[in-house]
């Protein structure tokens, strides 16, 4: 699966060259050419097919950028050689950081040129499950690829010409190898200056080449692949309760693109040494980019950044205010627990003190029933007094310290005038 959408991204991307090759406008710029050929500008000429590529001059040509309806940058080209190239801002898995050159620049053979693809990027973790979380949500396959000769040989060559031929894998020249040494060291560096919890470990830069054969429209061609490889690594913590030890999280890339130079089979050694010249390496170093066109990216990136830390800030804000609505809520609901659980405590208190106070007067009644006694209660005061319970009349006196016991009724007149009060039975 990995392999289907790396392929799917690198094809899309080498339709993008061939498309721009194919547009109207360089029917404009062969129209041009041949103008200046018939004129004799141009002493030295290619015929189809011909083993050799030179050039007396050269024209510079100009990489247009859509995004911003200017010119991104200048490039000087060998007179008679047709161009097509623009600034492209690759979208989804595997896309490249900001915008990439996509050029061709093609001789008049019609074989021999030099292509430049834009660049890519895949991740990869240590974690099972969040190898499973880049495949399943986000649709990004992890890729365990950290070097230029896996990549090459692995998506490079399948996507870009399936059918072709794999005549050798080579180191980058001296030269070049020189110049990714030195920014390895530069990145090191500057890893060493930042403070270790934020910095990137495992920092690697690696640069290749592969050489390879097929068939162009008939004709037998090599080309000669060369890609830099620059990964990093991070930290991540397990995955809650995951059960997962903390994870290695890495970033790859090829920050300068894909860049293929090609020729007829069996001259493509005579293009690369002709590159090696003086006066192609004139050709190479007068890639200028646009001062206006630099300084409108850099306003469009501080603007992405600005607007990323307010929205990272935003987030933040809006999380520190879910956090304190979590924890408002969760001691509201933490109080309301504790009334409830006061409530049950009351109300289980009430119930034994009622259970408590039956069981008190049935066994309070039961005492009363052997003695032959009963409770009654002096409605003058409320208060209960304990009697035998022979009688049918219970009389006490205002001091309440006199019972007067009958089985007849005392006249009403009686009761007032000697002050006696009747009590109640309970």
């Amino acid at each position: 699966m990995k392999e289907t959408i790396m392929k799917n991204r690198f094809a899309v991307l080498g339709g993008v060259v061939l498309a721009v090759l194919g547009t109207g406008i360089l029917g404009c710029q062969q129209k041009n050419n041949n103008a200046a050929g018939q004129s004799g500008s141009g002493s030295a000429s290619t015929s189809a097919r011909s083993s050799k590529v030179s050039w007396s001059g050269a024209r510079q040509v100009e990489i247009p950028d859509p995004h911003y309806g200017i010119v991104a940058a200048t490039l000087n080209i060998p007179d008679g050689w047709k161009f097509a190239g623009t600034m492209v801002r690759t979208q989804g898995c595997h896309a490249g950081q900001g915008a990439s050159r996509v050029f061709t620049a093609l001789a008049q053979d019609g074989i021999t040129a030099s292509v430049a693809l834009p660049g890519f990027s895949w991740g990869w973790s240590s974690s099972p499950s969040m190898v499973q979380r880049m495949a399943v949500q986000q649709h990004c396959p992890g890729i365990d690829i950290t070097t230029a000769a896996k990549f090459l040989t692995d998506f490079a060559v399948p996507t870009l010409h399936p059918n072709a031929k794999i005549v050798g894998l080579l180191p980058l020249p001296p030269e070049a190898q020189a110049n990714l040494e030195k920014q390895h060291e530069q990145l090191v560096q500057q890893a060493a200056g930042i403070p270790e919890q934020f910095r990137m470990q495992n920092q690697t830069l690696d640069g290749g080449r592969v050489r390879v054969q097929y068939i162009r429209n008939g004709t037998p061609v090599e080309e000669m692949i060369t890609v830099w490889v620059s990964c990093y690594e991070s930290t991540m913590p397990a995955p809650f309760k995951s059960g997962e030890p903390p994870s290695q999280l890495r970033h790859c890339s090829t920050p300068n693109g894909v860049f293929i130079v090609r020729a007829p089979q069996g001259h493509l050694d005579d293009v690369l040494a002709a590159w090696q010249q003086p006066h192609a390496k004139e050709l190479t170093a007068s890639f200028k980019v646009n001062p206006e066109w630099q300084n409108r990216v850099f306003q469009d990136g501080q603007a992405a950044a600005q607007q990323s830390m307010a929205a990272s800030n935003a987030m933040f804000q809006q999380s520190m205010a879910n956090s304190r609505a979590q924890f408002g809520a969760m001691v509201q609901r933490g109080q309301a627990f504790q009334a409830q659980q006061q409530s049950s405590f009351n109300s289980a208190m009430a119930n034994d003190r009622a259970k408590q106070a039956q069981i008190d007067a049935s066994a309070h009644n039961m005492v009363n029933y052997s003695l032959d006694r009963q409770d009654y209660v002096n409605p003058a005061n409320g208060q209960t007094v304990t009697a035998t319970s022979g009688y049918n009349h219970q009389y006490v006196d205002q001091s309440g310290n006199t019972m007067v016991q009958s089985n007849n009724p005392m006249s009403h007149a009686q009761a007032v005038s000697e002050g006696w009060t009747e009590l109640v039975p309970k």
